[in-house]
């Protein structure tokens, strides 16, 4: 709201959703993997993708998801025993 709404001197009583949304909108299909997802925002400098299956919206994908998920990788890696495999 920062961005889009305060910092261009628009009163937020009276701007509507549609004067700041992001078009157009990505989305990624629920069988896609994490890599093909990191790629997309990566390439498209963008923090969210909606998740569809069968072209249905099926949830929200954010970067913290993706940085939650590695982070529990990571965790899970060096915390294991010498020679033992660990995965979330």
């Amino acid at each position: 709201m920062l961005n889009k709404v305060l910092s261009k001197g628009l009163d937020p009583n009276n701007t509507k959703v549609a004067d700041i949304i992001s078009s157009p909108v990505l989305t990624i299909d629920i069988n896609a993997t994490i890599i093909d997802s990191m790629e997309i925002m990566m390439r498209k400098k963008t923090r969210r993708l909606l998740v569809t299956a069968e072209g249905q919206l099926a949830g929200i994908l954010t970067l913290w998801d993706i940085q939650e998920r590695v982070y529990r990788i990571f965790q899970n890696v060096t915390q294991a025993a010498p020679g033992e495999k660990r995965y979330c």
